[in-house]
């Protein structure tokens, strides 16, 4: 059943990311995380330039940074080839920029196979200073034929067994080490392309939380949310759909348990279309995808659904803050078709409805780590 609803203001206005043109604007974080065979492929959103420094937009704040930050801009930083093939990047804007246009002409008039893959990479690998990953599907789901190419700089982690991690970029330790904390809670469990994307939006929500409070990361040149790209049914398909939510609650009472951010993410064109509502209104942000040249149409409508949620409590007791969870939320009913969250008009009155079964499960881990 769909429960509580929650109101909100009209919206505030539209903003469109742009990357830095400047020559030493640089990409921070690409992570490729394979747990038990499964390809998870992440990337932060961040643009930074460490000679440069100015106050930015946040859009997990819907603010303005209170210091300045080397981050001059937003950009998606992975594409897709023909849905077979998906490459991430980090290092200097321009030669990505130069060396995605290598890889879409190479491509436009050759289909994506292992031989056309080895072939440009070979040609391209040493053209560029930047580093990129290159990940080739397997056809049937055989996981064990999946290609994976690199160039250039990266960490690699295999110190878990059925896990590996390849991160590229300022925020790739730290990236690796909560993905490493967060594989601890899930291991053992039955993996499936679901299971390994919700442990990574785990570390997702971690690092986007830590951001609402301190701009620790950031001072890093990295952040500013995340692009996530799985591999289901023989293609790499973005992580569309998806919201962070994230909550407040009194312990001596969880049925004060009260939203106080809602960021839907998802995608048009290539692009991270971001709506981020809270009490005092809601901003959409549009991400460009790095070397699309696609003309947008600003005229993002306000509306949002969500079936895979992951949620952040804040935990107080007598407005003294005690601690955060992190709540993974999704339906393994396959006949089930209603939404986790999603926005609503009623009586001319804008606002966001859930799940009651979502909000149940919401009281019951907090309820769980209370105990």
């Amino acid at each position: 059943m769909l429960g509580k609803s929650y109101e909100y203001p009209i919206i505030i206005g539209i903003f469109t990311a742009t990357g830095s043109n400047k020559k030493f604007a640089i990409m921070t974080l690409v992570s490729v995380v394979n747990s038990h065979g499964n390809i998870v492929v992440v990337s932060d959103r961040a643009i930074s330039d460490n000679y440069e420094s100015n106050k930015i937009l946040l859009p997990s704040t819907n603010d303005y940074t209170n210091q300045p930050t080397t981050i001059v801009g937003y950009n998606v930083k992975t594409i897709l080839v023909k849905e077979i093939l998906c490459i991430g990047f980090s290092g200097i804007v321009y030669e990505i920029e130069l060396l995605i246009s290598d890889i879409e002409d190479y491509f436009l008039h050759r289909p994506v196979n292992k031989d056309t893959l080895m072939e440009v990479f070979s040609e391209l690998k040493d053209r560029y200073s930047c580093s990129a990953i290159y990940v080739l599907g397997a056809q049937g789901n055989n996981k064990d034929q999946i290609l994976v190419l690199r160039s250039g700089y990266w960490i690699i982690d295999q110190s878990r067994i059925d896990l590996e991690i390849i991160s590229s970029g300022s925020g790739a330790a730290d990236w690796t080490s909560e993905v490493l904390e967060n594989f601890i809670i899930v291991e053992g469990e039955l993996f499936d392309s679901k299971f390994s994307r919700q442990f990574v939006l785990q570390s997702c929500i971690k690092f986007l939380g830590n951001e609402r409070i301190t701009q620790e990361i950031l001072s890093n040149g990295w952040g500013g949310g995340f692009d996530i790209i799985y591999y289901d049914d023989d293609k790499f398909k973005r992580l569309d759909n998806v919201a962070y939510a994230f909550f407040g609650v009194d312990i001596s009472n969880i049925n004060t348990l009260t939203p106080l951010s809602i960021i839907h993410q998802g995608y048009s064109l290539g692009n991270a279309i971001i709506k981020h509502y809270e009490k005092r209104g809601f901003q959409t942000y549009v991400i460009p995808e790095l070397g699309n040249k696609t003309v947008f149409d600003d005229n993002v409508c306000s509306e949002s659904i969500a079936y895979e949620v992951i949620s952040c409590i804040h935990l107080f007791k007598e407005k003294e803050h005690i601690s955060d969870i992190a709540v993974l939320f999704w339906d393994n009913d396959p006949s089930n078709v209603e939404p986790t969250l999603f926005t609503t008009r009623e009586g001319g009155i804008f606002g966001i409805k859930f799940r009651d079964i979502y909000f149940e499960k919401l009281k019951e881990a907090i309820e769980n780590y209370l105990s």
